[in-house]
């Protein structure tokens, strides 16, 4: 008869395989009403055999709990070579726990050679009481007679929790949902697709999704194309066109069912430069025909005719429906010295149309922003702290492939507070809004092939491992990953933090994140440990009861 080995750890520990020891001491946390906990329990086989077996949860009423395998997956790239950051677990090749894979009432393989780890998701609502509720994780074999339980107390506090009124958005790739799971784009099954994606969006905090009116032209290779997910259906009628937003007002119906309430309008023009058209297809005389693209510039008559008939349509249609307040909209990419002259050309073009609207691209000049180059800034955060000198109202920030030294970030090959500790940066600072380009990047560099993100989790070698996506395409949905969790744990937190500061002040909320850090954190000095989140976490909620029980 073989035996289990169990150990509990928290959600900012990565279990690899041939770990030789794994810290097992994560036994309470606390949680506010309407948020969600994750933990682990890492297992290996006691005896000199391996053995199959199933986990299941007994947790209270009022707490939803899932159970996930957490799913170990290939990374040839973890970083650059020239990265000088030691805060890395490994900058070795290897295999990285990552994919997370529903796992109750599933067999899975017990191993006396590998450690591997259940992840347990606990979501509380409105119903559950306060107070310390133990859940216990069962673990069972048949054939090996094992029947092995681990507890951990789950400490309620009273008060409910408010969404973050941070924007938190990623960029969405319809056309990477089809080719991953082979379906016809916007067939019915497409849609259910589309849908599964976007709802593990917005059940994990994100509440804004880049949304493809025009096929985007992200990430595309000059004179090449993606594969067209254009939602506004285009009718061309000599110069003069309609549309149709059927597509799109089903793509916003799902976004308002998972509570993902803004929407990031795709870019108008071309990206790393803004030179020439997206792709946009329309019916013209009975037949679809490709109107514009690479062989279009951005300040061509008829581009800017389409633009002037396309954007005023649109406007209508999003202030009809009372959603124009909640919608960004995009000229193109982070310009540089290289193309600032173009940039200010397209967004010339459309300048007088988007009059009144949000509108954001990503900049790192200080000295374009003061220029007036681009009004609301979605800034790196490598480069962030100058404006933030600046106090540039109404910031944004963002990572990416770039932001691989002494900053926060999610790569496979970092620890888990490297992407948990940007919550803690981004309140601090009061940025309002934090955008990554990875939400389901499936596609090479250029977007040239399709890539099995089973296989392959750095685009063919293009960026780090990790960086393209933070979901997996499932058998009919989409797969969290442990990094998307410990990114809601991150939305969560300045969440926690906001509510705390309604009911003391802004000041005392800081005060609380500097004394518990015992330093000033900024974007690139922090502490490089698990321990400080979690024990700032539980001091955040501590306050939050003690003032609601003044």
């Amino acid at each position: 008869m073989n035996g289990i080995i169990l150990k509990q750890c928290s959600s900012l520990e990565k279990i690899f395989l041939n770990d030789k020891e794994v810290k097992g001491n994560y036994i309470e946390n606390s949680i506010l009403k309407g948020n969600e906990i994750s933990y682990q329990i890492a297992f290996k086989a006691q005896e000199e055999s391996s053995f199959m077996a199933k986990a299941g949860i007994d947790a209270p009423i009022g707490c939803n709990a899932e159970l996930f395998l957490v799913e170990n997956v290939p990374c040839s790239f973890p970083t650059y070579p020239f990265c000088e950051d030691e805060d890395y677990i490994t900058k070795e090749p290897g295999l990285f726990p990552d994919m997370l894979l529903p796992a109750e009432n599933k067999e899975f393989l017990v191993s006396p050679y590998q450690w591997r780890s259940i992840w347990v998701t606990l979501k509380t609502n409105g119903n559950i009481k306060s107070g310390i509720h133990p859940v216990t994780v069962t673990f069972t074999s048949e054939k090996e007679d094992v029947n092995e339980g681990i507890c951990f107390n789950l400490n309620v506090i009273d008060a409910s929790a408010a969404p973050s009124e941070r924007i938190f958005t990623q960029w969405i790739y319809a056309d990477c949902i089809a080719d991953a799971h082979k379906v016809e784009i916007f067939s019915q099954k497409h849609w259910e697709l589309i849908e599964s994606y976007i709802k593990m969006a917005g059940e994990n905090g994100i509440n804004m999704l880049l949304t493809p009116v025009l096929t985007p032209s992200l990430d595309t290779e000059t004179g090449a194309e993606r594969p067209t997910v254009q939602l506004v259906d285009v009718f061309k009628d000599g110069e003069n066109y309609r549309f149709g937003f059927e597509k799109l007002e089903k793509w916003i119906g799902i976004m308002q069912r998972y509570n993902v309430k803004y929407i990031e309008i795709s870019h108008l023009f071309t990206q790393w430069g803004a030179k020439c058209a997206p792709k946009v297809v329309a019916e013209e005389n009975g037949k679809l025909v490709k109107l514009f693209g690479w062989e279009t510039e951005a300040t061509s008559k008829e581009y800017a005719n389409f633009l002037s008939q396309f954007i005023s349509s649109l406007r209508s249609f999003l202030s009809d429906r009372g959603l124009l307040e909640s919608t960004y909209f995009h000229i193109s990419d982070e310009p540089n010295e290289d193309n600032l002259a173009d940039y200010l050309r397209a967004k010339e073009v459309v300048q007088k149309y988007l009059e009144g609207c949000n509108v954001i691209d990503a900049l790192s000049s200080l000295d374009f922003y003061k220029k007036g180059v681009v009004k609301k800034p979605v800034v790196s955060t490598t480069r962030i702290e100058a404006f933030v000198a600046e106090n540039v109202p109404d910031l944004w920030a963002y990572y990416c492939c770039s932001q691989y030294d002494y900053v926060a970030n999610r790569f496979l090959a970092m620890p888990s507070y490297r992407n948990r500790i940007l919550g803690i940066q981004l309140y601090r600072y009061g940025i309002q809004g934090f955008l990554h380009w990875g939400y389901n990047f499936y596609y090479s560099q250029l977007s040239r092939f399709y890539c099995d993100p089973y296989r392959i989790t750095d685009s063919y070698g293009a960026f780090p491992g990790g960086d393209p996506f933070i979901v997996y395409p499932g058998d009919d949905c989409a797969l969290p990953s442990l990094r998307l969790k410990v990114f809601c744990e991150m939305i969560q937190d300045i969440a926690a933090m906001e509510m705390l500061e309604k009911l003391s002040s802004r000041e005392d909320v800081i005060r609380l994140i500097d004394e518990t850090a015992g330093e000033t954190i900024t974007f690139k000095e922090y502490p490089r440990d698990s321990e400080f989140l979690l024990k700032l976490r539980q001091k955040i909620n501590e306050q939050i009861e003690k003032a609601l029980n003044q």
